[in-house]
């Protein structure tokens, strides 16, 4: 057998560390090496170099370097076996074995988790055949028995224990299927109800999952059950994390998606799960979600393996609109070309626009917006200046404020010399002028590290627990979320502690000391730093609701589980 260290030598003689570093930046010759900005700093004079004698990169403003692999690893920040696995993988060789690799342990659990979720979407696929209420609603979504196979979709039951009892009848354990997240436990006596019952199903797959070896890593469960039944319950709930299920990681469909992607030259980007499923439907085999959280860097890192262009799609909402400019700014920061998908007017998201179609039926039009979009750029420029300029000066200087620090971010000089030719006709200013208003944004603009949304994440967390931050939420949104607060909530906090003791009192009414009314004000005030205004929709609060209570669960688990170790 071949020795690892034989295979590494095989792997980085077969991989050009040139072409591996151009996916990432413009590469420019320089002598006998190449020269380009840092793709893992921001700098305006090239300082990252590589040599195709040496295969070696060097990065003289971080004062660091190495080989192909090292270079992978930080631009994908993987692992170094993940970073070997990827090479590899695109090199077309077969990764020897390892002795370090999982612990049998490791390896018996992820096994463990996945012939569970196997189980349990065999229970969801029975309990679909006995259920006219569930197979009306897909009826009525148009998804027809063929696509149900397809991506497995199945019915939770009626029973809120259906799931619980006939997995532990299977062998598995409590403990098991609380680890999965398929079921949970409340109350005193720890009874323990399925997360997905009166929900239609969807699996979520894992990325290298295929038709012959479906490797189910996780649920998302859609409720179809009148209000009456459910007591105003999330419409949505998705699995919360497990060791196969990092949602940050995930993408909905990417494990069909995949291959698709780089013949269509891009990736069409989704909110729903169902969004996607309709659109594969429909023939466009390029469409991923995120799952149940916005798109993140690992996402996008996921995505740029095989593509560089991202399409757009995101609901026509208000809270639609701000996830895709956050999107647009993401995008062009990893590197990667956006374009928005601009939907005909008054149709909600690519659900309802595609629902029925077939790729024979889908109109001309829609198609050429589905695979041909506009640059972000340009289309944000259309949008920005209809709603913005108003024949003022003061409506050219919010246009742009709206639009360079978006055009800021474009790093190709021919592309940034487009989008500047559009603007000044839009502006009907000259081309030089609107030079020096960029000039001076980057004077004005302190250079951003790709770490820093990441660090001020962790700063967050330093700073507050996570049932502080759901306390805030409740007193953010307590208008919308009333009706969900109750005494089983109140369970999941750890008793006698502040966020307890102030939950419990915006629970009950009761009235609050100076002392807690200024801690209730600064957890407040940190959940309006992070959703940024106070226009986010009512079906988005649901989410983030199910999203801590879910996370407070996990928490509690873990609590009691350290207290019996004791």
């Amino acid at each position: 057998m071949q020795s690892w260290e034989r295979f590494l030598d095989d792997l980085k003689d077969r991989t050009d560390i040139v072409a591996v570093v151009g996916r990432y930046a413009e590469l420019q010759k320089r002598g006998r090496n190449y020269m380009c900005r840092s793709p893992f700093r921001n700098e305006r004079t090239p300082s990252f170099s590589v040599s195709s004698d040496r295969q070696f990169w060097y990065d003289f403003g971080a004062s660091e370097g190495g080989d192909v692999i090292r270079f992978i690893e930080k631009a994908e920040n993987l692992s170094f076996l993940e970073a070997v696995e990827l090479l590899a993988d695109e090199a077309g060789m077969e990764m020897p074995k390892r002795s370090h690799k999982a612990t049998p342990q490791q390896k018996d659990t992820k096994e463990r988790l996945y012939q569970l979720h196997q189980a349990a979407n065999q229970y969801f696929l029975q309990q679909l055949q006995h259920s006219s209420t569930a197979q009306d609603y897909l009826t009525q979504r148009q998804i027809d028995t063929p696509t149900q196979q397809r991506w497995g979709i199945g019915y939770g039951g009626d029973a809120k224990d259906g799931l619980t009892h006939w997995l532990l009848q299977q062998g598995y354990t409590r403990e098991e299927l609380q680890h999965s997240g398929v079921a949970y436990t409340y109350g005193e006596e720890k009874t323990m109800q399925d997360r997905f019952w009166g929900r239609v199903i969807t699996p979520v797959y894992d990325a290298r999952s295929t038709a012959e070896n479906p490797l189910i890593i996780a649920f998302s469960g859609r409720d179809i059950l009148p209000e009456s039944t459910t007591h105003q319950r999330a419409k949505y709930v998705n699995s919360p994390e497990n060791p196969l299920y990092i949602k940050s990681k995930t993408l909905f469909g990417y494990h069909r998606a995949r291959k698709a992607i780089p013949q269509h030259g891009a990736a069409l980007l989704v909110e729903g799960n169902f969004d996607v499923i309709t659109a594969h439907t429909a023939g466009y085999a390029h469409t991923v979600a995120t799952c149940g959280t916005s798109l993140t860097e690992d996402h996008l890192r996921m995505l740029r393996r095989v593509t560089n262009a991202l399409h757009l799609c995101f609901d026509n909402d208000t809270a639609g609109k701000k996830a895709t400019l956050r999107a647009v700014e993401m995008t062009l920061r990893a590197g990667m070309t956006p374009h928005l998908v601009q939907l005909p007017a008054g149709e909600k998201d690519l659900d309802d626009t595609l629902r029925g179609q077939t790729s024979s039926t889908v109109p001309p039009a829609l198609d050429a917006a589905l695979r041909t979009p506009p640059h972000a750029l340009e289309a944000l420029l259309h949008a920005m200046a209809s709603k913005l300029l108003n024949g003022t000066l003061s409506g050219q200087t919010a246009l742009l404020d709206a639009y360079l620090p978006l055009l800021n971010l474009v790093t190709r000089p021919i592309e940034r010399e487009h989008f500047l030719t559009l603007l000044s006709g839009t502006l009907g200013q000259p081309k030089e002028l609107l030079m020096a208003e960029l000039e001076r944004l980057q004077l004005t603009t302190p250079p951003r590290k790709p770490q820093r949304l990441k660090e001020r994440d962790t700063e967050s967390r330093e700073r507050f627990t996570r049932e502080e931050e759901f306390v805030g939420f409740v007193r953010y949104f307590f208008p919308v979320v009333e009706d969900f607060l109750d005494a089983e909530v109140l369970l999941l906090l750890s008793p006698g502690t502040p966020p307890h003791t102030l939950l419990r009192k915006l629970h009950t009414g009761e009235s609050l000391t100076p002392e807690e009314t200024a801690l209730l004000n600064t957890w407040e005030l940190h959940q309006a730093a992070e959703q940024e205004d106070e226009e986010v929709a009512e079906q988005v609060v649901e989410r983030l609701w199910e999203g801590y209570i879910t996370a407070l669960q996990v928490e509690k688990t873990r609590r009691e589980q350290a207290e019996k170790l004791r």
